[in-house]
């Protein structure tokens, strides 16, 4: 379940940066799962709505299991086109149901091999919500809470427990952020931080001769090794760094402060000290 929630939540971000990228305006962007529900409420209606009715069938065993696959998709998409679209709605009651729908599959797959009741489907059902929750929002204690309350019984709490810690462990092992916080970070147009800017820097002073390379070329216009920042440049004769622009031409007599990675910072000195300066 931990992998199943990882990928909800992949596949939602993602979705999302998808629908910024399509050239129309936001109004539109909402026309496009009023489209899509048009289609899927005529076929397949089931996919519709909160999914009450879905978990209520899994419970009474009316659907087969290559049925179950195909509302667990159409559910899984749908849930991606509506959300990300910017439509008022929400995920908490279709990551249930997602959940339901992959612990009632997992539960066809083994109940016959393994000789149980057909009644412990409804088992499996509660452990794939729970595990589902606990992998999308990693909130295991809320999601065991919630289960416990919505099967009104407290046999299901070491089931719950195990499979809550156990998703929500397999999803931070995945690299994937709570939904929450991760759509938050969206809302505000945080990206993640490249791994680079964690790491420790060095400043590297470059003076400029005359016979530099540098001289007379603006900052654009050079190649500069890669994870590096020209961070100021100092004026032959100025006591003050100017913050150089892509269009700031450096001149002999200047200083150029370079920002590299510690790891980097012996074998750049050199080079460019032997080769610009």
């Amino acid at each position: 379940m931990g992998l199943v929630g990882a990928l909800y939540n992949f596949t939602l971000i993602g979705t999302q940066k998808l629908y910024r990228k399509l050239p129309i305006p936001m109004w539109m962007r909402i026309v496009i799962p009023f489209i899509c529900a048009a289609g899927i409420g005529f076929f397949l209606p089931e996919i519709m709505g909160g999914g009450h009715d879905v978990i209520e069938a899994l419970h009474a065993g009316e659907y087969t299991l290559g049925f179950m696959v195909v509302l667990l998709i159409g559910k899984f998409l749908f849930s991606m086109v509506s959300y990300s679209s910017g439509a008022p709605g929400g995920i908490f009651f279709p990551l249930l149901v997602i959940g339901s729908l992959t612990g009632g599959i997992v539960g066809k797959l083994l109940i016959a091999p393994l000789g149980l009741d057909e009644a412990f489907l409804v088992n499996f059902m509660l452990l794939g919500m729970v595990g589902m929750f606990a992998g999308v929002v990693r909130a295991p204690v809320t999601g065991i809470v919630l289960v416990t309350e919505m099967s009104g019984s407290l046999t299901q709490l070491a089931g719950l427990t195990i499979v809550a810690a156990t998703a929500s462990i397999v999803a931070d092992y995945l690299k994937s952020e709570p939904i929450y916080e991760s759509l938050l970070k969206s809302m505000q147009g945080i990206e993640k931080a490249p791994e680079c800017a964690h790491e420790e820097h060095h400043v590297i002073e470059i003076p400029v001769s005359l016979s530099s390379p540098l001289s007379d070329v603006m900052v654009r216009d050079i190649t500069w090794p890669e994870n590096c920042l020209v961070i100021s440049i100092l004026r032959g004769g100025r006591d003050r760094a100017e913050i150089p622009k892509g269009d700031t031409v450096i001149r002999a007599g200047d200083t150029v402060f370079l920002a590299c990675p510690a790891d980097m910072e012996p074998k750049l000195r050199n080079n460019f000290l032997e080769n610009f300066s």
